[in-house]
């Protein structure tokens, strides 16, 4: 076993270094920061032109195309899919609707028929 002096200077040596490798840290962060700061202020934002902004558009989406053939016929058919059923279960509901409408209407005038 260490007698506890030894072990209370190898805790402070220890926490030294750490100290000294966040400075470290901390010294390279800055630096970093100092250089991003030095390039934004010699780069001008730049807008590109609409052919090339154009052209790039359709690169991209060529290239996707390429890279995943046939997924923006399956997403159609998903979405296809989806529109259908959702105008089914109006259909439904519509017709649920109208047959409590006419079931009410069928009522109240089998009132108004016998209160005469």
């Amino acid at each position: 076993m260490k007698p506890e002096g030894e072990k209370m200077s190898e805790r402070m040596t220890h926490d030294t270094e750490a100290v000294r490798r966040g400075t470290d840290r901390t010294q390279q962060v800055q630096g970093l920061l100092d250089l991003a700061g030095e390039l934004q202020g010699l780069l001008l934002p730049v807008k590109p032109a609409a052919v090339a902004r154009r052209r790039l558009h359709d690169e991209l989406v060529a290239e996707a195309r390429r890279r995943y053939p046939g997924r923006g016929a399956r997403l159609f058919q998903q979405y296809r899919r989806m529109i259908l059923i959702v105008a089914a279960a109006i259909g439904s509901l519509a017709s649920i609707v109208g047959v409590i409408v006419a079931v009410t209407q069928r009522n109240r005038h089998a009132r108004s028929t016998h209160a005469a």
